[in-house]
C-alpha cells in the first residue's frame, strides 16, 4: 500500500489531538519533513522524525500517539536501528512518527543551540514544538539516508 502523506494541517490536527490526551507537560524538536513544511520547503511528507530531550517525554507522547489512533511499527528496515529510532508510529494510511530520545543517528544530539534557532509551537497547554531552522533541518538530512 502507498503511504498517504501529511500535509500542513493534518500535521496540525495529529498534534492537536495528541495535545488533548498528554497529562505531561512535554516538548519535542521537529527535525524532518514536518520542519521542512514548516519553513515552507515543502508542502507535504510521509513521516514526522521527533527529537525528544528525556525518554518520559517521549513515552507519554508515545502514549498520547497511541490513544488517537497510532499503532506500533514492528516491521522496520535495519537503518532505523542505526538511526537509533526509540519507536515508529503509524496510522492506518500508513504516516509515520518516528521518535527519538536525545540522539539521532552517530551522536547528533539537539543542542541548546538548535533550540535558540527554532521556532516554537504550542498545542494546547502541554505540548511545546521546536521547528528546526533550516540550516538544521539539513544537518540532520545530511546525516540520515
Amino acid at each position: 500500500m502507498m503511504a498517504v502523506l501529511f500535509t500542513e494541517k493534518e500535521l496540525d490536527e495529529v498534534f492537536d489531538q495528541i495535545a488533548a490526551t498528554i497529562d505531561l507537560s512535554i516538548e519535542g524538536f521537529l527535525i524532518g519533513g514536518l520542519a521542512m513544511i514548516k519553513n515552507d520547503i515543502k508542502s507535504s511528507t510521509k513521516d514526522i522524525d521527533i527529537v525528544f530531550s528525556d525518554e518520559e517525554s517521549a513515552r507519554e507522547f508515545v502514549e498520547a500517539a497511541q490513544k488517537v489512533g497510532f499503532i506500533l511499527d514492528e516491521e522496520l528496515p535495519p537503518e532505523y536501528e542505526e538511526m537509533k529510532t526509540m519507536v515508529v508510529l503509524k496510522d492506518a494510511e500508513d504516516r509515520r512518527i518516528d521518535v527519538f530520545v536525545k540522539t539521532v543517528l552517530h551522536g547528533l544530539t539537539y543542542s541548546e543551540s538548535m533550540k535558540a534557532r527554532a521556532k516554537t509551537i504550542k498545542y494546547g497547554d502541554k505540548l511545546t514544538i521546536h521547528i528546526s531552522s533550516i540550516e538544521d533541518i539539513f544537518l540532520y538530512k545530511s546525516i540520515t539516508s
